[in-house]
């Protein structure tokens, strides 16, 4: 990923819960996004979505034809992705 495409951890979450109205799934705790959510939450195209996750780069979980991302998976990949500022 590249970092301009990525955004602060805190902010995605941010991002969703102001969407807080939009029923997602909740599993052991865990919230789940789709993949409209977190194309909208990163500001990338759903096809850019799609080339992370065939190559690898994002895990996702696949129930039927419904694509679902964990969020703190996509957290978890921005902090390990991070490029800290020159001081």
């Amino acid at each position: 990923m590249r970092s301009k495409d990525l955004l602060k951890p805190w902010k995605v979450s941010k991002i969703l819960d102001a969407n807080s109205l939009i029923y997602r799934p909740i599993l052991d705790g865990h919230r789940y996004i789709t993949e409209q959510e977190l194309s909208k939450a990163l500001k990338i195209t759903k096809r850019t979505l799609i080339e992370y996750r065939m190559n690898g780069k994002l895990p996702y979980y696949k129930i039927g034809g419904k694509i679902l991302y964990k969020e703190q998976d996509i957290i978890e990949i921005l902090e390990r992705n991070k490029v800290l500022a020159f001081e």
